[in-house]
């Protein structure tokens, strides 16, 4: 077997017989019987827990009454609904008026608050230089 070959190359040896075929032709009817069982034995089990023809017990009253569900409310103009709330936002950080009159939290415009806050010493004008508020 390590003999030179015809072509005088030396150490290169072949099969001198083909793959036999009774065993090959066996491995692949086990397998092909094998997977006919497998698939006899699934259906099988599938008749045996599948419903098809028996009645199935009543279901509850809440799952057999279904209503459609609304559609979806999408937007026309999302850029008209965003200038929308934009406005409604301002007109709210620009109005005063009573929040809780258990509390008597009153609201007020946001730019009358940072007057408020300067002339308090809570917060300071940017021309203004830093100072040091005492309580």
């Amino acid at each position: 077997m390590h003999d030179a070959n015809s072509d005088g190359h030396a150490g290169v040896a072949y099969e001198k017989q083909d793959v036999r075929f009774r065993p090959a032709v066996s491995a692949v009817a086990w397998l092909l019987g094998f997977t006919v069982l497998t698939i006899a034995v699934c259906i099988i089990i599938w008749r045996l827990l599948a419903p098809g023809g028996r009645e199935l017990p009543p279901t509850s009253a809440l799952v057999q009454t279904t209503t459609p569900r609304p559609a979806p409310q999408l937007q026309a103009d999302p850029a008209r609904d965003m200038r929308e709330f934009r406005r409604q936002e301002e007109a709210e950080l620009n109005a005063s008026g009573e929040v809780d009159p258990t509390t008597g939290a009153q609201r007020i415009p946001v730019e009358r608050a940072m007057q408020i806050a300067v002339q308090e010493g809570l917060l300071r004008s940017r021309s203004e230089p830093r100072r040091e508020v005492r309580p």
